[in-house]
């Protein structure tokens, strides 16, 4: 679905089954400047992924894939304050969702629309999981559309660190006379980056509650090309999971430390909701179910096999926190605590 949005008029989307929204303001994009302009990024966005890059000459626990964000190098770049994507979302527009949007304004004008759009991808590739079959005539086609869903979720995850890291601009005090729309809009956007983010945290739950058909993706080996839509799925989740705290932890720098309060969320509910407490509650979630997923795997392991075996049954979620140049005490993440590591649970002793 292709289309373009323009301000003045109301935005409609001819589709199944989905929301309406409110129009945006971005700036309307002629077909001529669409054309010449408008373009999506020639490589996809480093994702979660359980294909290992073989390599005769070396250890396989050090072949991570070559899609991860390890072997990209966007971990790296985060540790060191770059930019996440250096040379991707340059043009005028973009195009995510199948819509055009303007680059360094959409974030800001359409914040609820894009995360709107975003969960509506999740959760077409939530019912795609729950409708496919097992009939191989099927395969090839639940496959592309479960990967197409997954990568535009992936894409717009990616633009959104980009335009945090590149173009929201630091605080400064507003003048108290008349400000433009587009000042007003941006200086709310890190209140509303922290409220769309917790929504996406309770859409998409906890790993360890996911149903047991797409846990079961986890044992999937990484023979082939095509895939159910569940490891589709359960690869999604990773990449949101790492998404919300590298937004997060990019957020705090931009605001230079400061505090970012969601205050709708406030004024609605009372309770106190920071991009520090949501980085922090995240992350400690995440370590505990990556945790407990390498736990059920040793549950069942002798002592001998536990030294030779791998702490997750695929390298996915060891893309996350693994990597032997790298050391979560480099002062990423905000909080008391001094360092992070995953380290295999204790093997429990044989009776």
């Amino acid at each position: 679905m292709k289309g373009s949005i323009n301000s003045g008029q109301p935005l409609r989307f001819v589709t199944e089954m989905e929301d309406d929204f409110s129009q945006s303001l971005t700036p309307p994009v002629s077909p001529s400047a669409e054309e010449s302009y408008c373009a999506s990024c020639s490589d996809q966005p480093p994702c979660f992924s359980c294909a290992l890059t073989l390599d005769p000459g070396r250890d396989e626990t050090k072949t991570l894939s070559s899609e991860g964000y390890v072997s990209r190098g966007a971990l790296k770049r985060l540790l060191l304050k770059l930019d996440p994507a250096p040379g991707d979302f340059e043009t005028d527009c973009v195009d995510i969702f199948g819509f055009s949007w303007v680059t360094e304004t959409a974030l800001v004008e359409s914040t609820k629309l894009l995360f709107g759009l975003f969960r509506q991808k999740v959760l077409r590739l939530e019912n795609l999981v729950q409708s496919s079959s097992h009939d191989f005539g099927q395969a090839s086609s639940l496959h592309y559309e479960a990967e197409d869903l997954r990568q535009q979720c992936v894409q717009f995850l990616q633009y959104v660190k980009v335009f945090v890291s590149r173009f929201l601009e630091p605080p400064r005090l507003l003048d108290d006379g008349p400000l433009h729309p587009y000042v007003e809009l941006e200086a709310q956007l890190p209140s509303s980056l922290v409220e769309e983010l917790f929504g996406i945290t309770l859409l998409i739950g906890r790993l360890k509650d996911l149903p047991a058909n797409v846990q079961s993706a986890l044992t999937i080996q990484h023979q082939g090309k095509l895939f159910p839509p569940s490891w589709h799925l359960l690869h999604l989740h990773l990449d949101i999971h790492w998404s919300v705290l590298e937004i997060l932890h990019l957020l705090a720098q931009r605001t230079m430390g400061q505090v970012v309060y969601a205050h709708q969320f406030v004024n609605l509910t009372g309770e106190n909701l920071t991009n520090v407490s949501l980085f922090e509650e995240h992350l400690g979630g995440l370590l505990c179910d990556l945790i407990g997923l390498a736990m059920n795997k040793y549950s069942k392991v002798r002592p001998t096999e536990a030294m030779s075996s791998h702490h997750y049954t695929v390298s996915a979620p060891k893309n996350s926190g693994s990597s032997s140049s790298t050391s979560w005490s480099t002062g990423m993440f905000p909080g008391p605590s001094a360092s992070y590591q995953l380290l295999p649970p204790p093997t429990p002793p044989l009776n």
